[in-house]
């Protein structure tokens, strides 16, 4: 029987064009796998990993996103949408668009430049914004609030299909879809678990220059709106004294050294290399995930994948019910603690300094948990559904013009 991916290998090239002001490692596979198929692909971006496009990708860099301070976020958030917009106005109308929602008004800006150039617009929602402002407790956030719920009801019905990260997200959007169909498809890992076997925990630690000794609590990746890190300074302060220790990796570590300057247990370190992530991970005894009271179901960290494929006991810092708690209930890898509780955080963490045979297990389950989110199984999905997209945009165009 012929199956429907050999139906679309026969196609003819089809054109995309994918949309991230920081773009993730999953979406560049995405654009790679895309254009290995034969496609037309241009990546529309603000930063390239070693300002590198994939093989076979057309990358127009339009501004790197600076997230130094709210006014600066804006700023930079507002310019590489107008750029993009501008860009959008040239796009033939057989092109599809896969719009992320990074800066947040990415789709709406391509529906609104869609309905003129009649190309197909895809929407990927990685945050749900309005949940996003109130968490992150954003002046105006009432206001702002009722404009982007209002954008979100005018745009999300006007897009060809629609993408998020998990089933608690999906759930939220509905209100806005219209009902349109919310497609999930999460991230997925993109660092070989099985490499974290050939890793050696205490040459991990010298080589990073991390503590030889004790255990050390780990929290990586981007600081953004829903993160809250104040719960790990004060969580620091409750365990000053223990053989414990967190480490602080974060693109931009000197506003972060502020918050923990009286922290003597928190080491603040900038990102480190692609080659040397693993080593952080596999120097880690637990992963650590923050996210702000209300932002629970409305984001998802993406550095939870990493935490599974380095089989890290994840403690994760949030409300319930959410696509992050449901991860770790579902896969028993770790523990769920309740925001704005430093006390109850603090003996979660002595307790998988302590408890070997709870860390065991945890470690298990989150390698386990990982094969779930293989690239392997998502990766190809996703393209598969990109093409199914692009190719009846296009035979619904052609059927218009006959």
């Amino acid at each position: 029987m012929t199956t429907g991916r050999h139906i679309l290998r026969t196609l003819p090239s089809l054109r995309f064009v994918a949309i991230n002001q920081s773009p993730s490692v999953p979406l560049l596979q995405l654009v790679a796998t895309l254009a290995s198929r034969g496609h037309d692909v241009t990546l529309l971006t603000g930063t390239l990993p070693n300002d590198q496009a994939p093989a076979n990708v057309h990358a127009v860099i339009f501004g790197r996103y600076d997230a130094t301070s709210l006014r600066r976020r804006l700023w930079s958030w507002l310019a590489f949408t107008g750029r993009t917009a501008a860009w959008l106005t040239h796009l033939p109308a057989e092109a599809t668009v896969l719009a992320c929602s990074n800066p947040p008004l990415l789709p709406h800006v391509a529906v609104a430049v869609a309905s003129l150039r009649r190309f197909a617009v895809v929407a990927r929602i990685l945050d749900v914004y309005p949940n996003i402002l109130t968490a992150a407790k954003i002046p105006g956030r009432r206001v702002l609030w009722g404009i982007l719920a209002t954008l979100h009801r005018w745009a999300y019905p006007r897009c060809t299909a629609l993408f998020t990260l998990g089933d608690r997200m999906a759930d939220l959007l509905v209100p806005y879809a219209g009902g349109q169909p919310i497609e999930v498809f999460p991230e997925w890992v993109t660092t070989d678990s099985d490499l974290f076997l050939t890793i050696d925990k205490a040459t991990a630690r010298q080589r990073l220059g991390l503590p030889s000794d004790g255990t050390i609590v780990l929290f990586s990746g981007n600081v953004g709106l829903t993160h809250d890190v104040h719960a790990i300074a004060a969580v620091a302060g409750e365990l000053s004294g223990a053989a414990i220790e967190f480490v602080v990796s974060a693109p931009r570590p000197d506003s972060l050294r502020l918050v923990f300057a009286d922290c003597e247990n928190v080491t603040v370190i900038p990102s480190v290399s692609a080659e040397d992530y693993p080593q952080l991970l596999a120097a880690a005894d637990v992963g650590l995930l923050s996210l702000r009271a209300g932002a629970e179901a409305a984001s998802f960290p993406s550095r939870t994948l990493s935490y599974l494929a380095a089989g890290l006991p994840i403690i994760a810092i949030t409300g319930q019910p959410g696509d992050l708690a449901d991860l770790i209930e579902r896969h028993g890898c770790g523990c769920i603690v309740a925001p704005n509780n430093p006390a109850e955080l603090a003996a979660t963490i002595r307790t998988f300094a302590t408890d070997a045979d709870l860390s065991r297990l945890c470690r298990l389950n989150a390698r386990s948990a990982a094969a779930g989110y293989g690239a392997d199984i998502w990766l190809n999905a996703l393209a598969d559904r990109m093409e199914s997209i692009a190719w009846q945009h296009v035979c619904s165009r052609d059927r218009r013009q006959t």
